[in-house]
């Protein structure tokens, strides 16, 4: 890709870095989402919590919230309640869950609705789509 500033290039490829950094220890989160030159920008916002980091898109017909927290797997932002690594939840626009995915995963609400309940090891990539069976 071209560096900002170069002739060629395109603000689709560079939409956002989020970073947390503290003491040695850091994370960062980007939202490279591909898009026409002809279509709008993707609003994204930073959500705030202590010890995490996570984001929402919103492409228009759905909302991504993406939450992470590798160091302690605790994720407690944007109606995400769950012990993994790395939450994404879709919804549509009025808010109602249409699917979510968390790796290493040990359990999952999302809403309140619990998608994944505590296990005793964890999932290394749980999966749910609205129309299957949540616990």
């Amino acid at each position: 890709a071209d560096a900002p500033g170069h002739p060629h290039h395109s603000q689709a490829l560079y939409d956002c870095l989020i970073a947390r950094l503290s003491g040695y220890c850091g994370v960062l989160l980007a939202a490279l989402v591909p898009r026409r030159e002809s279509h709008a920008p993707l609003r994204i916002e930073r959500l705030h919590a202590p010890r995490q980091i996570g984001l929402v898109i919103d492409h228009g017909d759905c909302l991504d919230t993406i939450v992470a927290n590798p160091q302690v797997r605790r994720l407690t932002l944007g109606g995400i309640d769950a012990e993994a690594g790395l939450t994404v939840v879709r919804r549509d626009p009025a808010g109602h869950l249409l699917a979510a995915s968390a790796t290493d995963c040990f359990s999952l609400q999302v809403d309140g609705q619990t998608l994944l309940p505590p296990q005793g090891r964890p999932e290394p990539l749980f999966e749910y789509r609205k129309g299957t069976d949540a616990v």
